[in-house]
């Protein structure tokens, strides 16, 4: 869906590849994660690490488990099942901050 809308995609497994790849660069314009992932960390510790070390990056959260409890204030969260609309208006959002 986020390719049908002109998104470059890049898919990791895990948190830490994740963080390998942004700390890699170049940086990506949005940062989505689902909030649980396959090893010892999850979306939240990728959340609290993107907001530490590159905070202009947007994040935002897909999951299949709504009304989640979340320390860290502003993160969008995006309620599974995802329509084409809801990922419309978040790259529609990041876009217009970008551009802005």
């Amino acid at each position: 869906m986020l390719e049908d809308l002109g998104c470059l995609v890049e898919t990791r497994g895990d948190v830490s590849s994740a963080i390998e790849r942004l700390v890699a660069g170049p940086l990506p314009e949005l940062v989505l994660s689902d909030i649980r992932m396959p090893g010892p960390q999850n979306g939240i510790d990728l959340a609290r690490f993107v907001r530490h070390r590159f905070p202009h990056i947007p994040f935002a959260f897909m999951s299949g488990f709504p009304g989640g409890h979340f320390e860290e204030a502003n993160f969008v969260l995006l309620c599974k099942p995802v329509t084409d609309q809801m990922l419309a208006g978040l790259v529609a959002r990041v876009r217009n901050t970008v551009s802005t």
